[in-house]
């Protein structure tokens, strides 16, 4: 069992023509992709000039790294069919609780 390189989500998008919804596979982080890097070994710097990137996420003078364990979740998280389910340990009429994320327009 392989497991994609790229992590998947569903979403729902409306066709223009019948106006129906359909579920799709989309990447869970659009633009982004994960690399592994030893900032004191690999040379990180090329990696902005290369076609179809945009920039590495920097902080004051070099890539900050994922927070430990991230990576790992989404692993774990990850079904053979290279869908993440983070959703998989709620049920229908679960109260939650958002602490963080984009403020309302």
């Amino acid at each position: 069992m392989t497991r994609s390189a790229l992590p998947l989500t569903q979403r729902y998008r409306i066709l223009p023509r019948t106006r129906k919804l359909r579920t799709v596979l989309a990447p869970l982080f659009p633009c982004y992709i994960f690399l592994i890097l030893d900032l004191s070994r690999d040379r990180w710097h090329g990696v902005n000039s290369t076609f179809g990137v945009a920039s590495l996420i920097m902080g004051a003078e070099q890539p900050i790294p994922v927070p430990c364990g991230i990576v790992e979740a989404l692993v774990i998280a990850t079904e053979a069919s290279g869908l993440v389910r983070v959703d998989s340990d709620l049920e229908i009429g679960q109260t939650v609780r958002i602490l963080s994320g984009p403020s309302p327009k």
